[in-house]
């Protein structure tokens, strides 16, 4: 058993909160980050220490993160520990954004412009990230504005967390915005995109590969 990166693990645990902060007790994505939390408390997976690689675009990782707010109810303590709970996870990822790998998407260069320079992936957990494992894979998404992530489509179920406005759509259905601290889930093998508005995209995205 190896032990994980105290930093990383303080991720997770935001991640947590803020999806069950905005998640209902049963829902999908509820149930799928349980699983991958499960997974990750019941055997750690090797720590690893990536190169760090750095996009452009992660020059804006500083500013979204200052930047985060979401409106609340007046006097709504739940609204207010929501919006805690999703800054904390913004800072976390803050924090570990300089210790990780940042990519460009394979095959980017097909897509072309603006998308090839308007965006960069990371993984914090799987491969390539602070914690190589083979049944949860966990990273970050950050988009420059008005560029659109191409379709794409995967076995392992995911759950995203928006961390800004931006929008996305599945099986080429209409486009939807789940809004700050929104959750979006992809059950298996579902077709989805996402895209940037006026303002940068940017949010944490983890998938369940085990069983």
């Amino acid at each position: 058993m190896h032990d994980r990166h105290p930093e990383l693990q303080h991720f997770l645990h935001t991640l947590q909160a803020a999806i069950d902060d905005r998640s209902a007790a049963h829902s999908p994505a509820r149930l799928t980050v349980q699983r991958i939390v499960d997974a990750m408390q019941a055997t750690p997976g090797q720590r690893m220490s990536p190169e760090p690689v750095i996009q452009p675009c992660c020059s804006l990782l500083d500013g979204l993160v200052e930047d985060l707010s979401v409106p609340a109810t007046e006097g709504s303590t739940q609204a207010t520990d929501a919006l805690a709970a999703l800054i904390e996870h913004a800072r976390s990822l803050a924090s570990l954004a300089p210790q990780l790998s940042w990519f460009i998407r394979p095959g980017a260069e097909r897509t072309g412009e603006p998308f090839l320079s308007g965006h960069a992936n990371a993984t914090l957990v799987g491969k390539g990230g602070l914690e190589e494992r083979d049944d949860v894979w966990i990273g970050v998404s950050v988009m420059r504005p008005g560029v659109t992530y191409p379709e794409h489509r995967h076995l392992p179920e995911e759950v995203y967390v928006a961390l800004t406005p931006g929008q996305w759509q599945q099986n080429s259905g209409e486009w939807h915005e789940p809004g700050i601290g929104g959750i979006v889930h992809n059950p298996p093998n579902a077709l989805h995109s996402m895209r940037s508005g006026v303002s940068p995209l940017l949010a944490t995205w983890c998938l369940w590969k085990g069983r």
